[in-house]
């Protein structure tokens, strides 16, 4: 795998309708949706009477899944993992009490081991925040046993549209800053770089000043591109290194975690919060106004569309963002998962669809691929499904970061 330029991919905007949209909380809805996905096994049955913040679903591996609300099980839903993707929903009947689980306290974390602290960041439900969704006990574990010292704070949110985690820097950076130093406690790193891009000024403002006697932290500004949230690319940017292809950067010495992430690990190793809610930015021309809303995890996609009075022009809806996120036209089955940063409600002028044309070779995907790929040519290597051609063209390293579409 071979980087082509310095600083790689397009230069996208479109983020002003919520850069200075504060947080809003979302008011509650009648029902939440809990998908189970993984290993995750029901731990509830319908009609049993749960509170906010008990775990209703378990697994070896997958962390736990948690109600935002208090409330009776109306339903377990049964589905088809390949078809669905899920194999079962529940639903609960919120009694709008707000009754809380004992175990959501706050707790003294200081002389907390090692294993505690990665069962709590598992049993409180915590998964990367970014996009991926992999469960993060996992990713901090590997971590600490390849004794990394170095730690990245990902807070570049280059994607169009999204704001989620500017805006939750600019109104929680002294809690980030702390769930960064719990990092630095129970994982002994020795270096944490901020990474941020130079058009989000106000955030770069306020983690500077809760960091004026923070040594071991530094914010380090980069040039704003897409894709520079991915973590290979973020690394070659920072320390000028390429991971191989066949590795991750866990196993080369570097611990990525995204801004959301930390915050929710300050939440449960302080606060004893599970990760019930995200701040997800819900914008596009189709909707009355656009918004950063704390949304419940679990909250259909409908009750959004209702709550922001989603326009009759809208052609199109993604949940993500407009590049790597996925479109959808049925709002019933849709919710707000751990890993939703961005929810489109995009008109047609907005999603500008056009009849593909025949390919030119005029190169300028291959100019623009960050991972250093020929994407004219894997899309002809896709179409006549030639397996073995894809893979000597490295078809694996494709992050699907959408700018050879672009």
């Amino acid at each position: 795998m071979k980087f082509i330029k310095k600083i790689v991919g397009i230069k996208l905007e479109r983020k002003r309708k919520t850069a200075y949209s504060n947080i809003e909380r979302m008011i509650d809805t009648d029902l939440i949706k809990i998908h189970l996905y993984g290993d995750l096994i029901n731990v509830v049955n319908i009609g049993d009477y749960i509170k906010k913040g008990q775990i209703v679903a378990k697994g070896e591996e997958t962390p736990s899944m948690h109600s935002p609300i208090s409330g009776e099980i109306e339903e377990i839903i049964l589905g088809n993992k390949d078809r669905d993707g899920y194999e079962k929903i529940i639903v609960i009947k919120n009694d709008y009490e707000e009754n809380t689980y004992e175990n959501y306290v706050a707790k003294e974390y200081e002389e907390q081991n090692i294993d505690d602290f990665f069962n709590i960041v598992k049993e409180k439900g915590i998964v990367g925040m970014g996009s991926g969704g992999y469960p993060t006990y996992l990713k901090l574990k590997k971590s600490f046993e390849n004794r990394n010292k170095i730690l990245i704070v990902n807070a570049c949110e280059s994607e169009p549209y999204l704001n989620c985690d500017n805006r939750l820097i600019q109104e929680k950076a002294k809690e980030i800053i702390e769930g960064i130093n719990i990092l630095i406690k129970m994982l002994i790193l020795d270096t944490v770089i901020i990474a941020i891009e130079d058009n989000k000024k106000e955030a770069f403002m306020e983690l500077r000043k809760v960091l004026k006697n923070q040594n071991k932290i530094k914010i380090k500004v980069l040039k704003r591109m897409y894709p520079l949230g991915e973590e290979r690319i973020l690394i070659k940017e920072i320390f000028k290194k390429e991971i191989k292809k066949d590795s991750f950067p866990v196993e080369e010495g570097y611990l990525v975690q995204n801004v959301a992430t930390i915050f929710s690990i300050y939440e449960a190793i302080v606060l004893g919060k599970p990760l019930i809610d995200r701040v997800v930015t819900v914008a596009g021309e189709g909707i009355l106004e656009n918004k950063n809303l704390k949304i419940k995890i679990g909250t259909p996609v409908k009750e959004i569309a209702k709550y922001l009075k989603m326009k009759k022009n809208v052609k199109k809806i993604i949940l993500g963002g407009p590049l790597t996120g996925k479109g959808f036209y049925d709002m019933e089955k849709i919710i707000i998962q751990k890993n939703t940063g961005g929810l489109l409600f995009l008109t047609q002028e907005e999603i500008n669809s056009k009849k593909t044309d025949a390919c030119i070779y005029c190169g300028i995907c291959v100019e623009k691929c960050p991972m250093g790929l020929v994407p004219l040519r894997l899309e002809e290597l896709v179409r006549t499904s030639e397996k073995l051609e894809l893979l000597k063209m490295s078809i694996n390293d494709c992050i699907e970061c959408g700018v050879c579409s672009y």
